[in-house]
């Protein structure tokens, strides 16, 4: 037997001594191969390279003469350009077949075939959230609303009804300086103080009054933040009272808007206390200080009253009952 290898698909094929001279078609590439007698030191160059890359044995190729090498050598490029012909006329072809159609025949593929965005695992890329839905707002029927009620429904709230008292109809509000008098003094000739701030945001008038007569010793204006010293208190017991308030109305002798009525829980003993002993006389003259206004650490106690008991006593001003 003798052996014919393909130079082009390195294939063995297998032929009798009677067919020497003669040719076949190899079966791969149908290039013509020709049945010949190879040289005694060329045995079976197919054979022998397919052996020695499966045996690994490299020290046989080191003994080839120098026409085995040139040999081999021009059946390996021959080779590799057929495979590489045919390995581009493959991609060539590939290529063609996957040209993409027409945009219409590729939109109605991915609509048949459901051909959506995939979006790998190994991205960060998150696919879009459509929008939700979001439920409707359902109007009720008649028959489930409430019935209607046949009481009339309240009115929308009004300002509160201001009653303007007799004494203020006709009259302005007059503006006041800290220290006016609303009524004439009474026992002026005494040497104690009454000193009196008023931290309040509002205007305040402070009565005076003995405590054991009830008539008013001294009657003062005193303006917002401000403060006034009250002096000549005649020794004896007084009470402490004062309205608070805005638009002072002469004619009413109270403030029309805001007012308020307090007056000091306790009394307020003014005089003069001398204390003698062997050599010297000592003379203390009690005198007081009151805020109309909280303030921090503050012993003073007030509490409101009404405009009756605010005159109560007064020689100038009689309530009607």
């Amino acid at each position: 037997m003798i052996d014919v290898t393909c130079p082009a698909c390195v294939i063995i094929y297998h032929a009798d001594e009677a067919h020497i001279g003669g040719g076949f078609r190899c079966k791969v590439c149908g290039k013509i191969l020709r049945v010949e007698r190879l040289p005694s030191y060329v045995s079976n160059p197919g054979r022998e390279v397919l052996d020695s890359i499966i045996a690994g044995d490299a020290k046989r190729h080191t003994h080839r003469t120098t026409e085995q090498k040139v040999y081999l050598a021009a059946l390996a490029v021959v080779a590799l350009g057929i495979g590489g012909f045919v390995g581009l006329e493959y991609h060539q072809s590939t290529n063609q077949s996957q040209t993409a159609p027409n945009s219409a025949a590729a939109d109605r593929l991915k609509l048949e075939t459901g051909d959506l965005p995939r979006y790998s695992a190994n991205t960060n890329t998150e696919p879009k959230r459509l929008p939700q839905p979001q439920p409707s707002r359902v109007r009720k029927s008649p028959a489930h609303m409430e019935p209607m009620s046949n009481e009339p429904r309240p009115s929308r709230a009004t300002a509160p009804l201001i009653i303007v008292p007799t004494c203020a109809q006709g009259q302005e509000p007059e503006a006041h300086a800290t220290g006016d008098r609303i009524e004439d003094d009474e026992g002026t000739k005494g040497k104690s103080k009454l000193f009196v701030e008023n931290g309040l945001n509002v205007d305040a008038a402070i009565r005076l009054a003995d405590a054991s007569t009830k008539k008013t010793a001294r009657f003062v204006y005193i303006q917002a933040h401000d403060q006034y010293t009250i002096t000549g208190i005649e020794p004896g017991t007084y009470t402490v009272r004062f309205l608070q308030g805005r638009d002072w109305v002469r004619n009413c002798s109270f403030f029309l808007h805001e007012l308020r009525i307090q007056k000091f829980k306790e009394t307020f003993e003014f005089g003069v206390i001398t204390e003698e002993d062997e050599n010297s006389v000592k003379t203390t003259i009690k005198n007081f200080r009151v805020s109309l206004n909280p303030v921090l650490f503050g012993t003073a106690r007030t509490e409101g009253i009404n405009m009756k008991e605010f005159f109560d006593g007064d020689q100038h001003i009689t309530l009607a009952q």
